[in-house]
């Protein structure tokens, strides 16, 4: 006797997708949140700027303020003209020569530093790996 299976493929990949969209958004807004823990808090608004600027749902995460790219490297930078760290409007910085540490206030948050997110990445990776497996796993199963 004869047997026929037929798979649906395209509803296959279909739930796939789904399901790794929802774990990429769910584990995407814990990665925030971990960088931020790493994140020098400021009075502007860097880490506020995290929550507004990112595309949780994308798995994009941005920090948008004029000094962010500044901040995250941790190397001094200054106006190209003037060699001063407060750059004129619209100038792009560039690296202090020789190269110049940033010194980060610790008083608002003792882990303030630079590259937050591979150091939220050194100390975390391992659970944003298991909240994404178990986040498909669950979409996966509905």
């Amino acid at each position: 006797m004869p047997v026929t299976v037929n798979i649906n493929t395209a509803q296959i990949a279909m739930k796939i997708r789904a399901a790794a969209g929802k774990a990429v958004g769910t584990v995407a807004e814990i990665i925030l949140d971990d960088c931020n823990e790493y994140c020098p808090k400021d009075q502007d608004g860097l880490i506020a700027s995290s929550y507004t600027n990112s595309d949780i749902l994308k798995g994009n995460l941005v920090w948008s303020t004029p000094y962010a790219r500044y901040l995250y490297h941790g190397l001094l930078m200054i106006d190209p003209v003037t060699k001063s760290a407060y750059a004129r409007e619209e100038q792009k910085k560039e690296l202090a020569s020789p190269e110049v540490d940033l010194d980060y206030d610790k008083t608002k948050n003792p882990n303030a530093g630079a590259h937050w997110c591979e150091r939220a990445y050194a100390d975390k990776h391992g659970e944003w790996q298991e909240i994404y497996e178990k986040t498909f796993r669950e979409e996966l199963n509905k």
